[in-house]
């Protein structure tokens, strides 16, 4: 019982302790604050504008108070006399009258000057207001009462700083151009360097060119007799009393004038300019604005000393330094360098033509090496597939002379066995003369297996030694082909195969060797019979298209594997090795046909696809020679022999 009552006075403390933590919160509003910022320059005062962005962005990080900006432009430029600026003054009276304004800042001298008397009128609105003022270039002296409201950043570059950055980087040079505008920042520079150039490393003639319209400027410019360097120092503008955009300023500075170009004001850095000592506006915004909030949260004003301006950065574009051949071992350590790649190198031109020489003798060596190292492994991968190669064609021969045995033996074996038989019939005298005839035609035929072996080998022996001859004349190989298909027919029957010749020219005269062109289809003709299935069906067709002939014979037997086409012409081979093959042969017989064709300049095609059949396309170029055979029949006791010599693979 003690238990549950703990533990509902726990749950009650909790809730009561979440409850309090939500109101709490809802309460809470942020401390409502107002800011003014006065601009001595007009809204398009681009090194202004980035202080601006930076004071904006470093407030935003704030969490304690809501803060109001209200922004504000002298713009001095167009009139900055005192009945101007009274005017201003009671413009701002009135329209921040209904408005506690909790902090004043001042960018740029003409808006503290306007402003700072205001600071101690007792009449003013901004009576004792904190001020913060940026980028002030007059000397500042502040009486006792001031330093608890007037505090800010003095704008104490050394204006002489970028001149002798300048005659670093150009040795030779003798002449400096500075273009101002009417400003008074500006004029504060013409003053600080007029008055202490003899602080300046080395002499150089300084020439200030002043206005705040570009077409002075620009006119004023093309008529330097020197134009050794440019620094822009002022913000110019049209005819219309605009602001010229800094890149388009730079572009038609350059149509007037080939100096190499500085500046001082980063709203330049992007331009097209070599580079320079530059203040960055927003960096100055951001301290500024941590100034403020120290402020805001209650510190005396005259704890936060007047200070210098934030540091300042060199700032240089990779490519204007190569255009204007600086040098550029004399640019600062730390330097911001825009638009340099990460690969690139910011070194003399000089050294960087050595080096980009001497990396291409490197990469040249890398790539010759590389080259060589796939030479070597191509070599010893030529070698290995050299080896592979003698390796099979070693077993090829072996197989070769396995399979030639087994074709000489079998028709030897026929013969004597035929003869042992007829031995024993005529002692026996039971022969008569169909008998006696059947018996003396197996042993032709056998013969006739032999003698074809021994001419294809003697044929290949003449391949390899290059003594091949060929005896060439004009012929209707029309004709030739198709005498050699009808005396093929009584083979084909055997296996009841359909030969069918067809041709589309009647007449087709072309130089050949009348019989190895027999011998060829002959050997095509009988592959095509062995390998087609009972029943089947073989179609020769023959075509003449351009300046060739095309021989096509096509079955639809057991055809063959695609892996097995390219190796079919090679010496020995046979797509079955085996001693158990279902047809005859001894593997030279398709060599001996593309040796043959290839002395006639032609080529054979093959198409196949395994239980589907093969084409053999032989294509012969139509060619010309001295020897005349036409429309001669090639039908004699020889061709038939022949014939039959080439068939005797093919058993009754």
């Amino acid at each position: 019982m003690n238990k549950t009552r703990i533990l509902i006075v726990m749950i009650l403390f909790i809730s009561i302790g979440f409850k309090i933590d939500i109101l709490a919160k809802e309460d809470y509003k942020a401390e409502n604050k107002n800011i003014l910022i006065i601009n001595s320059y007009d809204s398009k005062n681009l090194w202004e504008l980035s202080v601006l962005k930076g004071i904006q962005d470093e407030l935003k990080k704030n969490g304690k108070y809501d803060i109001n900006l209200n922004i504000e432009y002298l713009d001095s430029k167009k009139r900055s006399d005192e009945e101007y600026i009274d005017k201003f003054r009671e413009l701002l009276k009135i329209k921040y009258s209904d408005i506690n304004i909790d902090l004043i800042v001042t960018v740029d001298d003409e808006s503290y000057d306007a402003i700072k008397p205001e600071i101690f009128n007792k009449h003013s609105i901004f009576n004792k207001k904190p001020l913060v003022f940026i980028g002030v270039n007059q000397e500042v002296y502040l009486t006792k009462d001031e330093k608890k409201y007037i505090t800010g950043f003095i704008d104490s570059k050394n204006k002489l700083q970028i001149i002798d950055i300048i005659t670093k980087l150009q040795p030779d040079i003798q002449n400096i151009n500075i273009l101002l505008d009417n400003t008074f920042y500006n004029e504060k520079i013409k003053y600080d360097i007029v008055n202490s150039s003899y602080l300046l490393e080395k002499y150089v003639k300084i020439n200030f060119i002043q206005s705040n319209y570009e077409e002075e400027i620009l006119s004023k410019v093309k008529a330097l007799d020197k134009e050794e360097a440019i620094i822009i120092s002022g913000v110019f503008k049209d005819k219309e009393n605009n602001y010229i955009r800094p890149k388009i300023f730079v572009n038609n500075l350059k149509e007037v004038s080939n100096a190499p170009l500085y500046t001082d004001r980063a709203d330049y850095a992007k331009s097209g300019i070599i580079g320079g000592y530059m203040d960055i506006g927003q960096r100055n915004g951001i301290v500024s604005a941590k100034m403020i909030l120290r402020i805001l949260d209650g510190e005396s004003v005259e704890n936060i000393s007047l200070t210098n301006e934030p540091e300042g950065s060199y700032i240089f574009d990779y490519n204007e330094i190569y255009n204007y051949d600086i040098e550029i071992k004399n640019i600062p350590k730390g330097s911001i360098i825009l638009n340099r790649k990460k690969h690139e190198l910011l070194i003399p031109k000089k050294d960087k033509n050595a080096i980009a020489i001497i990396l291409f003798i490197v990469g040249f060596i890398f790539v010759a090496t590389m080259f060589i190292i796939y030479l070597e492994k191509k070599r010893s991968s030529q070698n290995k597939k050299l080896y592979v190669l003698a390796k099979e064609r070693e077993k090829l021969k072996t197989d070769f002379i396995v399979n030639m045995s087994h074709e000489f033996r079998t028709p030897l074996n026929v013969i004597i066995s035929i003869c042992k038989l007829l031995e024993i019939k005529v002692q026996q005298d039971e022969t008569n003369k169909d008998y006696l005839l059947e018996k003396i035609n197996k042993i032709n035929q056998n013969s006739n297996r032999l003698t074809r072996l021994i001419n294809n080998l003697i044929d290949i022996s003449k391949f390899e030694a290059s003594l091949y001859e060929c005896k060439f004349k004009e012929v209707n190989i029309v004709y030739v082909v198709e005498e050699v298909v009808e005396e093929s027919i009584d083979f084909a029957n055997q296996k009841n195969i359909d030969l069918i010749f067809d041709t589309e020219d009647e007449e087709i005269i072309t130089c050949i060797d009348l019989e190895k062109i027999e011998r060829a289809i002959l050997n095509l003709l009988s592959n095509a019979i062995k390998f087609t299935n009972k029943n089947g069906k073989i179609e020769v067709y023959m075509k003449k298209y351009k300046e060739n002939v095309s021989i096509a014979i096509k079955d639809n037997g057991i055809g063959m594997a695609k892996d097995k086409i390219e190796q079919i012409f090679h010496r020995f081979y046979q797509i079955d090795s085996s001693l158990s093959r279902s047809n005859e042969g001894s593997g030279v017989g398709l060599c001996i046909v593309d040796e043959i064709i290839k002395i006639h300049n032609g080529h054979i095609n093959v198409y196949s696809q395994e239980n589907k059949g093969s084409t053999f396309e032989v294509i012969l170029p139509i060619k010309h020679c001295d020897k005349i055979v036409k429309d001669k029949s090639i039908k004699n006791m020889a061709f038939r022999e022949v014939v039959k010599l080439e068939m005797s693979d093919i058993d009754k």
